[in-house]
C-alpha cells in the first residue's frame, strides 16, 4: 500500500468521491487528516417541497476527511 500525500488522487470510501489530496492535517490526538479538491463538485442538502421556499443544493469542492476514509487510487 502506498503512502497518500498531497498531490494523490485518492476516493473518499464512505461516499465514492474522488479528489486530489491538497492538504494533510491532525484530524485529532490519533489520526491525520486530509483536505481533497474535488474533481466534480459534491452536490449537497435538499430542495423543501413548497416552491415558495425552495432552497438549492449546496455544490462543494472541497471536502476534509479523516485519513481511514481514502483510499489512494493508481500506482
Amino acid at each position: 500500500m502506498e503512502r497518500i500525500t498531497v498531490g494523490s488522487l485518492v476516493r473518499h470510501k464512505p461516499s465514492g468521491i474522488i479528489g486530489l489530496v491538497t492538504e494533510h492535517f491532525m484530524w485529532d490526538g490519533d489520526w491525520g487528516g486530509f483536505q481533497l479538491e474535488l474533481i466534480k463538485p459534491w452536490r449537497t442538502g435538499f430542495t423543501v417541497g413548497d416552491t415558495k421556499k425552495e432552497r438549492p443544493a449546496l455544490s462543494r469542492r472541497t471536502l476534509r476527511v479523516r485519513g481511514d476514509d481514502v483510499e489512494r487510487l493508481g500506482e
